[in-house]
């Protein structure tokens, strides 16, 4: 009968019925594909239809269902109003933390297109239960000008407002944090690299300990102040760089390359 009403255009009276026997995926799919007459008419049926996910993620232990409708419904929720956007962010959280039958990337897939969305989800996801594939797409929305999604997405419909606003100083305080584990830095080098973040592949490079590669790669660059300042710190430096152990090779080659930096 729903499917019958639905063919004819009568989604109101569709949508009343799958009310009557409680039947969330028909209502959540009526909800958001109705063509509403007024915005605040569709802002409400998308908050409705958020909490009705929330509503069974929220049970203890989740409801599974709750779980297929915020992967199926999720997207296009995301694309709602702000408030409805907000609820998605804290289903997707609420399940991600709540439930170890989980595989990451069907988070990334709720978020796709909706890069800011992702990176508020990510923030507190990778500080709880974190994953390398979590840590690493969470620095790369930190990095600016990246384009997360623009793989993903159909060349037609991505935009520039699509573009993550980032933080070179975000992003340098993740790979810091000692409460975020980063098993593989090869991943994360590697898109530093293509982004041109140097400042991201000298901390990885400093977490490991890699402070040969870090030499090699200053001298490579010629910066002279960074490579001065990172193996002689000021005393009143707060940035927690501490002088490295570096070995006499290492130094054999700083000082050849001091030799031949011109002077003022």
């Amino acid at each position: 009968a729903v499917e019958t009403l639905v063919d004819n255009e009568m989604n109101d009276f569709a949508l009343q019925i799958s009310q009557m026997f409680g039947v969330s995926k028909q209502i959540i799919d009526l909800m958001i594909n109705t063509e509403y007459h007024t915005m605040e008419e569709k802002t409400a049926n998308f908050k409705k239809a958020v909490d009705i996910i929330n509503e069974k993620i929220s049970q203890e232990p989740p409801d599974p269902e709750g779980r297929s409708l915020l992967f199926e419904f999720g997207p296009k929720l995301l694309r709602g109003d702000a408030e409805a956007a907000r609820l998605v962010e804290l289903a997707a959280y609420q399940l991600w933390t709540k439930s170890d039958d989980n595989e990451d990337n069907d988070f990334l897939r709720v978020f796709w297109g909706s890069p800011e969305h992702c990176k508020n989800f990510l923030k507190k996801a990778v500080t709880t239960k974190s994953t390398p594939l979590l840590v690493n797409a969470y620095i790369e929305l930190l990095i600016p000008n990246n384009y997360f999604f623009k793989d993903h997405l159909n060349t037609n419909d991505y935009q520039d407002q699509d573009l993550v606003s980032g933080s070179k100083e975000a992003a340098i305080e993740v790979i810091r944090d000692p409460t975020i584990k980063i098993d593989d830095i090869k991943p994360l080098l590697f898109l530093c690299t293509e982004l041109k973040f140097l400042e991201g592949v000298i901390e990885l490079l400093r977490k490991r300990g890699n402070y040969s590669e870090i030499v090699a790669i200053y001298i490579a660059t010629n910066n002279t102040k960074d490579l001065y300042d990172w193996i002689y710190p000021k005393d009143d430096d707060h940035s927690q760089k501490e002088r490295p152990q570096l070995e006499d090779e290492d130094w054999v080659s700083i000082l050849r390359y001091f030799a031949a930096v011109p002077g003022p």
